[in-house]
């Protein structure tokens, strides 16, 4: 199977590794990828994947405008790639932004090869109900957009069930399913860390009980809420490590309010991340009071399950679930901060509580979200798509596609 990945923000080193997983073992399993991304990267090959790349540039801390014009870009050029590569037999799609299903159903149609577009949030829903996109007619654009991309799509991948029935509402009787982002146990228990290198890079590390937010610093992200929490605290370490356009915001508030026991990092590769999250002790995952951010698949949450993090959250939702199913940390309504505060004291001072905690955070990633298995899911999606293969493989995909995350 050749198979063309489109993904316009495409990291290897960094977090958000999820299509670099995807496409790498396509390529284990004896499949052909070429993926293309906007990302400037020096390599064409990588594990057996082709990179093809746009340079298209863009920052989260462009404005509305100049990131419109990044999107256009991506799918001017992008396109152009996709006609260019002679042999493929599916397109794969992910999102965000959404303007990436344009180029995908256009190829998909000249290349008359069926397309499957990945939802990893919501889109226009997101920025509407948060009231970055306010101006009807593009509301209007944006949501016929969507249906145009959902309606030429063979089959829609989603990161949650809640994701998946806001999706089937919108397209009933279209295949939708879902693969939640990945936990990767082979990389962290792999790791080997030197203790002592890392106290000395990240001297913040040295304290008994820290709780840390790794990952987008952006205005969905709400990261200001670690201030509350914080102060809160004073026992407790926070550690918040990423950019994003609130980090600058989060270092002001932090310098005005005094706050001494949370520490702002800068991005790391994912390597680092993970020896950083080894040495702490809880995890946590904030967004802005919004019911639909409930919804979402960070990928901090499986990288914490992974380390063996018991994780905290001040939403509810499906994530809550899993957590309480599995007894490995908890959720909070956005307003109960005391509450947030109260259980990680617990964390901190109940041993027994935190040991099981950790250890059921672990068993949780292995059993709900380990990378090698929903990567079979993946490709079964992709292979499930092929006009040739669709019948035999639909008995196989769609029992995994009801399934809860």
């Amino acid at each position: 199977m050749k198979v063309l990945y489109l993904h316009q923000h495409f990291e290897y080193k960094k977090s958000g590794t999820r299509s670099y997983q995807f496409a790498r073992w396509l390529v284990e399993q004896g499949h052909e990828v070429t993926l293309i991304t906007g990302m400037d990267h020096d390599y064409k090959w990588m594990d057996g994947i082709r990179v093809l790349s746009t340079k298209t540039k863009y920052c989260q801390t462009f404005s509305f405008l100049k990131r419109l014009m990044a999107f256009l870009h991506f799918v001017m050029m992008s396109f152009l790639l996709m006609l260019r590569t002679k042999e493929a037999d599916v397109i794969y799609a992910t999102s965000t932004p959404l303007t990436v299903g344009i180029p995908a159903v256009l190829a998909s149609r000249i290349k008359r090869i069926p397309m499957v577009f990945e939802i990893r949030d919501v889109w226009p829903d997101v920025p509407i109900e948060l009231g970055i996109l306010k101006n009807k007619w593009m509301i209007g654009a944006a949501r016929k957009l969507e249906g145009w991309i959902y309606a030429h799509a063979v089959h829609l991948v989603t990161l949650s069930d809640a994701m998946k029935e806001n999706v089937q509402s919108k397209v009933p009787g279209k295949r939708v399913t879902t693969i939640p982002n990945l936990a990767n146990n082979q990389w962290v228990d792999h790791l080997s860390i030197n203790t002592n290198q890392m106290l000395k890079d990240f001297p913040c590390l040295d304290h008994p009980f820290k709780v840390i937010h790794h990952g987008s610093m952006g205005r969905v992200n709400h990261v200001e809420y670690l201030i509350d929490l914080a102060e809160k605290s004073k026992e407790i370490r926070y550690i918040a490590i990423g950019s994003g356009a609130e980090k600058e915001k989060l270092q002001r508030l932090k310098k005005e309010r005094k706050v001494d026991n949370l520490f702002i990092l800068d991005e790391v590769d994912k390597t680092t991340g993970y020896y950083i999250l080894s040495m702490c002790q809880v995890g946590i995952v904030t967004v802005a009071d919004f019911e639909i951010l409930n919804m979402n698949s960070a990928n901090k949450f499986f990288d914490y399950l992974a380390s063996r993090l018991p994780v905290v959250l001040n939403y509810e939702g499906w994530q809550k679930e899993v957590l309480n199913r599995c007894q490995a940390g908890n959720g909070f309504p956005f307003a109960e901060q005391e509450a947030i505060v109260d259980y990680l004291r617990l964390l901190k001072n109940d041993e027994n509580l935190y040991t099981a905690a950790s250890a059921n955070a672990k068993n949780a990633a292995i059993s709900h979200f380990d990378a090698d298995k929903l990567s079979k899911r993946f490709e079964n999606v992709l292979i499930s798509s092929l006009p040739e293969e669709a019948e035999a493989c639909r008995k196989e995909v769609m029992p995994e596609a009801g399934r809860r995350s």
